[in-house]
């Protein structure tokens, strides 16, 4: 799948909030992406606007998402064909994503029979299976439950078996594991590891946690105020950060090495979408701004070794890819 050149614009009563504001990402068979940002950098709204499932006053403005030779915004009928079925996604707590009036088995099939057009029984069956494949020893019992008869990680695993049981190609994973405890959090982590390589899927997970994605994805998108401002391998996105943004979220990390250890802040706070600065959108946060950084936006800028950084320090290294 290739994401290009997504702009998702609110349009309130206090101006256009601009949430994504010209991503570009590729996403190929097999690959964990993580995108990563705080609360407001535009993360979630960029996944939901794959699926065309942005709220109200929420629009996807201009861009294209090319899934299989198809672009999915363009084509009307094509996101209905692969929304819940080639492209699944699910959400931070699954009791709101849960119907807590319907028993699991019954929202378990619902898509297995909308998509593949088995019967009852057959459903039924196929979703024990995935139910077993994300660890659930009793399968055939928790059919008959509720949501609330769960624990967090079980609803969990129960989403993740309902978005895989239509054999999907890409899971969109939004803070899948903010809500659960760290243990729990981590045997989540390993499951969709295990699972990608398994079926061959390719996940987008999306979180606000550095730690997570440096447990979980192959390469990593850094989003600031509707931008990707860095994008490389995770590797090198965590040893080698390009960009004043990412150093500065990386040194936010409390570290196991120093018994007594002042955790570093970044100054100022992130800029209202409906009145972005001129320049760097991180300009009034960045110890390394200068004037150029206030008066102009730095393009998106590929060095040498593949590593994309949005910053003026890199201006003349590489090569612009995108605006």
């Amino acid at each position: 799948m290739d994401v290009k050149n997504l702009h998702t614009y609110f349009y309130t009563k206090a101006g256009v909030s601009k949430a994504v504001n010209g991503v570009n990402f590729s996403l190929r068979e097999g690959e964990i992406l993580g995108i990563i940002g705080e609360s407001g950098s535009g993360k979630s709204v960029a996944v939901k606007s794959i699926l065309q499932i942005v709220p109200r006053p929420g629009k996807i403005a201009e861009g294209q998402i090319i899934y299989r030779g198809r672009d999915l915004l363009a084509d009307k009928q094509a996101i209905g064909q692969v929304r819940g079925k080639d492209i699944t996604m699910i959400f931070q707590e699954p009791m709101t994503s849960l119907n807590p009036v319907l028993t699991i088995g019954r929202q378990l099939t619902e898509g297995i029979r909308l998509h593949l057009g088995l019967s009852k029984e057959e459903a039924n069956q196929r979703a024990c299976e995935f139910l077993k494949q994300v660890k659930i020893t009793n399968p055939e019992e928790l059919l008959t439950r509720y949501p609330h008869h769960l624990s967090g990680g079980m609803r969990q695993r129960v989403m993740i078996a309902m978005a895989l049981a239509t054999d999907t190609k890409i899971l969109i994973a939004d803070e899948a594991t903010t809500a659960l405890d760290v243990t729990i959090q981590q045997q989540i982590i390993y499951l969709l590891k295990e699972l990608r390589d398994r079926l061959h899927m390719s996940i987008i997970f999306i979180t606000h946690d550095m730690g997570v994605i440096n447990e979980i994805a192959d390469n990593t998108a850094v989003m600031y105020c509707g931008k990707i401002q860095e994008y490389a391998s995770t590797y090198e996105v965590m040893k080698h950060p390009r960009h004043p943004y990412t150093e500065a979220l990386l040194k936010a990390i409390p570290s196991i090495d120093a018994e007594q250890q002042k955790l570093s802040t970044i100054p100022g706070s992130v800029p209202s979408l409906l009145a972005l600065p001129e320049g760097c959108s991180f300009s009034n946060r960045c110890t390394q701004c200068t004037d150029r950084c206030r008066e102009e936006e730095p393009k998106l800028i590929r060095l040498e070794d593949g590593h994309r950084v949005r910053c003026w320090k890199y201006d003349g290294q590489g090569e612009v890819v995108d605006s």
